[in-house]
């Protein structure tokens, strides 16, 4: 895999330029450009289709050379910092822009004998609009890329903190009916003990994605070891489309709407009541993720930690599903409902990505 321009971050920051999309977006900027460059120029009086014609060609192949030309440079730009590889970048444009420069002077030497620009004037044109122009896009990419790794820090601090936010009464009271039963039932114990293992290595991995499957074997686990305390004050109910197993998800996704269900909804109703969890697809495609449990008498809403934990989950989806996410969440008909709703939702094959 090729190595591309990192920022002092490590980050890369030069986008793919090779990329159609990104090459044909370069091309109408370009466009563009030089049709404004042409009006102010020229003004409306003096403008003509075929001169519009000629820098339009004209601006697409410097454009054209200057993209190829980037695309390849950025697979050598891994190890520098990013004032060395903006550096190379600039001077390439320049570059770029004598080459062309030239080749477009004779041209005009070929087409019209005896053009009514000079070589210099031709080439300082070129050249400063290119370099000016460039800095201005390589600026913006920089900016666009700092704003995205941005979020994407802040989308790290928060998985970071809901990894290591192991409430220390889920864990002492796991711990205390855990040691209750080892006298009684030593297999069980042993079965409670690794189901804790494995919420602990949920919390700690560093996976960025984990299939539906491995989410609700964790949420599993989760709820056995609850069902040590609360007994049958705890019922679950699901209700889970086997051929949604390969679904890509963050990972914990799931299992903490579940445990806000339980401790702040079923744990505070002194007969508990049963937690329903449904997920389907509809014909359209649509994946619908319901987690649903009875309120708590005199229920004024939940805490702040507990809203504050849905939210970050709420962002954390959304960042993964950009643009195909619907989270909802809230007090229905006696009911506290957590829907989520993921347009054209992919299956994975592996268990962990």
């Amino acid at each position: 895999m090729a190595t591309i321009s990192k920022d002092s971050t490590g980050q890369n920051w030069l986008p793919d330029l090779c990329n159609p999309l990104a090459l044909l977006r370069l091309m109408l900027l370009a466009v563009l450009i030089t049709l404004v460059f042409i009006l102010l120029k020229q003004g409306t009086a003096g403008f003509s289709v075929e001169n519009l014609g000629v820098m339009f060609l004209y601006a697409v192949w410097i454009v054209f050379i200057s993209a190829a030309g980037l695309c390849f440079m950025r697979r050598f730009f891994g190890e520098v910092s990013v004032i060395v590889s903006t550096g190379m970048s600039m001077l390439w444009l320049f570059f770029v822009a004598t080459l062309c420069a030239l080749a477009g002077y004779q041209a005009l030497l070929y087409f019209l004998l005896e053009p009514q620009i000079s070589l210099f004037s031709l080439w300082a044109e070129t050249a400063l609009a290119t370099v000016i122009l460039g800095a201005l896009v390589l600026r913006f990419l920089f900016v666009h890329h700092q704003l995205q790794m941005q979020q994407q820090r802040l989308m790290q601090a928060q998985f970071d903190t809901l990894q290591a936010r192991i409430r220390p009464h889920f864990l002492f009271n796991s711990l205390n009916s855990i040691a209750t039963l080892v006298g009684i039932d030593p297999q069980r114990a042993e079965d409670a003990l690794l189901n804790l293992s494995d919420i602990l290595r949920a919390t700690l991995g560093e996976h960025n994605a984990v299939t539906l499957q491995h989410e609700l074997d964790v949420c599993q686990k989760y709820l056995d070891i609850e069902a040590l305390r609360m007994g049958d004050r705890l019922q679950i109910n699901m209700d889970i489309d086997s051929s949604l197993h390969g679904l890509k998800l963050p990972p914990l996704s799931l299992q903490p709407l579940i445990e806000n269900a339980v401790l702040h909804g079923l744990q505070k109703r002194p007969e508990g009541g049963c937690l329903r969890v449904k997920i389907d697809r509809d014909n359209s495609g649509l994946v619908r993720i319901l987690i649903e449990n009875p309120l708590p008498e005199n229920f004024d809403g939940q805490s702040s930690g507990a809203r504050s934990a849905l939210i970050n989950i709420g962002t954390r989806l959304e960042s993964f599903f950009p643009g195909k996410l619907n989270f909802q969440f809230g007090p229905a008909d006696g009911m506290y409902r957590v829907v989520i709703l993921i347009e054209d939702a992919l299956p994975i094959e592996n268990d962990y990505v």
